[in-house]
């Protein structure tokens, strides 16, 4: 998976499941350790950086907006 896949499926998580997608992407994490899947492991676990990026990018863009 590349990086632009990685953040298209995180940004559509977090569109999909907001606050949550943080915890559904944790579980699929750990459902990919528990089969053995290295890829989809690798995958999520790609997405799951990808979504604390774009929630620090976030909260980057809400502090810089109220500090003005």
């Amino acid at each position: 998976m590349t990086l632009l896949q990685a953040r298209q499926v995180a940004q559509d998580m977090m569109r999909r499941h907001g606050l949550a997608a943080q915890a559904v992407v944790e579980e699929l994490v750990n459902e990919a350790r528990l089969s053995g899947n290295a890829q989809a492991l690798d995958d999520w676990e790609q997405i799951q950086t990808m979504i604390a990026e774009l929630r620090r990018e976030a909260a980057s863009q809400q502090a810089s907006s109220a500090s003005r």
